[in-house]
């Protein structure tokens, strides 16, 4: 090695070694000759915003008079709540149950209840989760019949997917980000719609819903990715 090499190098990691989180590209987490600094302790008592005293959030023992309330604040600011939206609705996902009290609510399209739920580092627990309301299903299953997949017999089954695609794509990134396995009963119910297409199409298997059904669970298991619900576990 000549020379010249050896004091390029050497040049190299000297212009290294003064590199710091302030003239290189190291965040600053992760600059271990960076200085802590550590802030003193203020006199000003914690939370709360400039001017204004803070509040403890407590659970209300009687909380008609807390909607009561909440309908007085809203009326003076010149609105009103709606009779029948609006109701106090009890989130504990302990299995309590009151026939006085609401234990679930809808909020758009989703319905937020109890729900068991698996934890990412594994084991189970119960929360108040939300997941795809039954008033949006209904009104997916609505949109299945308009489709009128069984009448399309002159429309091969990439020209249907390409046709019903987008809309199904639209449902599952709105509605499967929250407990996707709520919507398995819709994909089934499509799948019974394209089986029933299938039949329309194919006079052999017209008579014979058992077996058409298991040739197109071949046909999915083969081409899994030519409709967006196909992609999905257990659909």
């Amino acid at each position: 090695m000549s020379i010249e090499l050896i004091l390029v190098i050497v040049v190299m990691l000297a212009s290294k070694l003064g590199l710091n989180s302030k003239n290189s590209r190291i965040a600053t987490s992760k600059d271990i000759n960076r200085e802590k600094q550590t802030k003193d302790k203020s006199d000003k008592p914690a939370g709360g915003q400039k001017f204004r005293t803070g509040k403890t959030l407590t659970q209300a023992e009687t909380p008609d008079e807390l909607l009561t309330k909440l309908r007085q604040r809203m009326q003076n600011s010149g609105l009103e709540l709606h009779p029948e939206k609006t109701r106090i609705v009890c989130c504990d996902p302990k299995p309590r149950r009151n026939p006085n009290q609401h234990y679930e609510f809808d909020f758009l399209g989703f319905t937020f209840r109890r729900r068991g739920a698996r934890r990412k580092g594994g084991g189970l627990f119960t929360g108040f989760l939300p997941a795809i309301s039954n008033k949006a299903k209904k009104s997916i299953v609505r949109a299945f019949r308009s489709w009128n997949l069984q009448r399309c017999t002159s429309l091969s089954i990439d020209q249907i997917a390409k046709k019903i695609n987008p809309q199904l794509r639209g449902w599952i990134n709105y509605y499967g980000k929250f407990y996707p396995s709520e919507m398995n009963i819709l994909w089934r119910i499509l799948n019974k719609r394209l089986v029933r297409w299938f039949r329309s199409r194919s006079k052999r298997y017209r008579w014979h819903k058992t077996k058409a059904a298991k040739v197109l669970e071949q046909f999915k298991q083969r081409h899994s990715y030519l409709f967006a619900h196909w992609k999905m576990k257990k659909c």
